[in-house]
């Protein structure tokens, strides 16, 4: 590729996220500026009984339940207490519980569920320890200890044992409705924000990343991890679907499913669907800013995803915005929002506004107030058997230190709902969450090609979303231009002067001949499936880019690592971090580089399975990076409510959805598989085959980038 293409291309890929963190920031300030609440919890339109607020949980030194000095300078328990854990060499690594004693008895499934699988488990109970020496389970006003005590108790455990992970148990502050005050609770740290305020939020942060920080440098060291749970029966269900998940999810196409959610951002569609001059008096829409950010929020999610997301995924994007192929009838929005839930999926994730008990709202031109998920939606949820991993890019979804239980815990508290959940406790920027989202999908997905390689990969829940939080704080190699991790780049030579991977003898001779030109392409696929996974893994590039827009329009672009800071902190992880995430299997397989129209495409390998074990595999041929397989519809500027347009938004909605050009199935004993699929007439491109496979209950993937062609073109030769 030419030098000047190249710069060209990064341009292009700054302006627009530029355009994006500009027009974020805009929708920040507009909030801000029209009185939303002292926490910024739920904008003032929304008319609510009540607004969440967050419990104070400092203590003073005369409160009567708190654990005193001495109780603090007690010996570190042996692990052999309670007759529950068994002994552990000091050496040996451990997992560290707290929880208060009224979970006891559903713990113990837990406890000897973990120790099935060689874990060492210390657990500290957390009780108010009576003058009799009895457990005083009375209604508590504070908590039973503040969460700096806490950390004293963790800190002085780490320095006997070697710490592995952290599992809080119990909410992090009592609802308003809890019987027993602050019995049952493991209080949320609340830490000082570093700059996240000046986008509106809060001065404190609820963060149990202050736990999990064993040596003071205010980043966490172990996984950690909270099952936010107010009674016995609640976290009896939790412990229900964490085995559920790990032993008897069915082995299928939703391990290999991302289903994205890109919100409607405060899109108002009474002023999109009304002729003009004719909005409501005293309305203020938002048309121009939230048009245009939904405008672009499809090639961010796209380049977000299709940058870290293995070409063996599926994925799918629900995104609000009316010119976009992946739009349901607006009114259908929160219906296809649970169906995708429902559905089930490998990770569950929302990119857009968020509040405490609830995502965005919008207005359809009926006048009608939509919701995107909330609260009452939760009881709707049911992927049993298929339980995602929920992320929410959103603010305050994850206030788990509110007054009631926010979005994040009523969903993962769902009996058979997501099997964790990640959210932010306060108002999120731009930047820190494209930032951390990269991070975790690179901790999720960032692995080199070779299979071993990713299997190996991080298995648990709280490996993935620790390493995500060390990523989001890496330094950047100061060696690598933004040029030079561009996906298929010219090579360069000593000199450092750019010039074509064609040699001269290739370029004079017919462009259309595979023989002149075999050469090239088998270089360039192999770039595309070697070189460029560990570019884009890194995705460089990426962060670069919005590195440089932010120190243009990011309002604390003198102090970008604070803000990402601030996202490690805010950003909280409610599930099992010792939860065994149910990735597929990945194995390589075998195709032609170059494909004609008209013509069978041949799929070859080896499934890891005994010889007399029988597999169904599938094969399936799809455009590369996620390219949809329909035109985009031409449609009116302003949007009319009709049956008419719902089936239209509807059926092209799902058929956007729908990335696979032609699949066959075929069976297999002992592993090897041969599967052929012939490529449809008027069908060219760069594409992508690959299979997916089932075998009791494993599940395997694999794919291959090849280059087809026309079939007028091996007539021609």
């Amino acid at each position: 590729m030419p030098r000047f293409l190249k710069v060209r291309r990064a341009k292009e890929v700054l302006c627009i996220l530029g355009l994006v963190i500009s027009t974020m920031f805009l929708n920040v300030n507009i909030g801000v500026a029209q009185g939303r609440g002292e926490n910024a919890v739920l904008s003032e339109e929304l008319d609510h009984e009540h607004e969440p607020f967050f419990f104070d949980s400092s203590m003073d030194d005369s409160d009567e339940n708190s654990l005193n000095s001495e109780e603090l300078e007690e010996e570190i328990p042996d692990a052999d207490q309670n007759g529950w854990t068994k002994a552990v060499d000091k050496r040996e690594k451990v997992i560290l519980v707290l929880s208060p004693p009224a979970f006891d008895v559903p713990l113990r499934r837990w406890i000897a569920y973990r120790q099935e699988q060689g874990r060492k488990i210390l657990l500290m109970p957390l009780a108010n320890i009576s003058e009799d020496g009895t457990v005083d389970q009375g209604v508590l006003l504070r908590p039973i200890a503040s969460p700096d005590e806490i950390r004293a108790k963790i800190r002085k455990a780490a320095k006997k044992y070697h710490v592995d992970a952290i599992l809080l148990v119990g909410d992090g502050a009592p609802t308003e409705n809890a019987p027993y005050g602050w019995r049952d609770v493991v209080p949320a740290p609340r830490v000082p924000a570093r700059v996240v305020q000046v986008f509106g939020s809060e001065d404190l942060l609820a963060s149990d990343a202050f736990y999990a920080d064993l040596d003071g440098d205010e980043i966490p060291d172990v996984p950690i991890g909270r099952l936010p749970v107010e009674t016995a029966d609640e976290l009896d269900n939790c412990v229900e679907k964490i085995i559920r998940y790990e032993t008897a999810s069915p082995a299928g196409n939703w391990s290999r499913c991302i289903n994205v959610v890109a919100g409607p951002n405060g899109l108002d569609l009474r002023a999109i669907g009304s002729e003009p001059g004719s909005v409501p008096a005293g309305e203020t829409p938002l048309n121009g800013i939230s048009s245009l950010v939904t405008s672009i929020v499809d090639r961010l999610a796209r380049k977000l995803f299709s940058d870290y997301l293995p070409q063996e995924f599926n994925l799918s994007l629900t995104q609000f915005s009316l010119q976009s192929v992946f739009c349901p009838y607006p009114e259908d929005f929160g219906d296809a929002v649970l169906e995708r839930f429902n559905e089930g999926s490998l990770f569950w994730i929302y990119l857009g506004h968020g509040r405490v008990v609830g995502l965005d709202r919008y207005f359809a031109p009926s006048g009608r107030d939509y919701g995107v998920l909330e609260m009452e939606d939760c009881s709707s949820i049911n992927c049993d058997g298929h339980a995602p991993i929920a992320l929410f890019f959103a603010c305050y979804t994850g206030a788990y230190d509110a007054s009631v239980k926010c979005l994040a815990e009523e969903l993962f508290l769902q009996k058979n709902g997501p099997v964790a959940v990640v959210g932010a406790s306060r108002r999120t920027a731009p930047y820190g969450m494209c930032y951390f989202g990269s991070a975790l999908m690179e901790s999720a997905f960032g692995y080199d090609y070779v299979d071993d390689d990713f299997n190996k990969g991080p298995k648990t829940l709280g490996e993935l979303y620790y390493n995500a939080q060390r990523r989001t704080l890496d330094d950047l190699d100061d060696d690598e231009s933004l040029e030079e991790e561009l996906v298929f780049t010219s090579e360069t030579t000593e000199s450092g002067a750019s010039e074509s991977v064609l040699s001269d003898s290739e370029t004079d001779s017919d462009p259309l001949s595979p023989g002149s030109q075999l050469k090239w392409i088998n270089e360039r696929l192999e770039k595309s499936l070697v070189d460029a996974e560990k570019i884009r893994r890194k995705n460089a590039s990426f962060r670069k880019t919005i590195d440089q827009a932010a120190a243009i329009l990011d309002p604390t672009a003198n102090r970008l690592d604070d803000q990402l800071r601030d996202h490690i902190a805010e950003f909280n992880l409610f599930g099992d971090p010792l939860l065994k995430v149910k990735f597929p299997i990945r194995v390589s397989i075998d195709a032609p580089e170059i494909a004609y129209s008209m013509e069978e495409v041949e799929l070859t390998g080896k499934l890891p399975v005994d010889e007399g074990e029988e597999a169904i595999v599938q094969g399936e041929l799809l455009l590369a990076d996620f390219r949809p397989n329909i035109s985009k519809p031409k449609r009116d500027r302003v949007f009319r409510e009709s049956e008419e347009n719902r089936r239209e938004f509807n059926d092209v909605y799902h058929k956007a959805n729908n990335f696979v050009v032609d699949a066959i199935r075929t069976k297999t004993k002992g592993g090897q598989f041969k599967v052929r699929i012939r490529i449809p007439a008027n069908y060219s491109g760069e594409s992508i085959v690959r299979i997916a496979a089932v075998q009791g209950d494993r599940y395997f993937i694999g794919s291959k980038r090849i280059l087809v062609r026309p079939k007028t073109v091996r007539q021609t030769n």
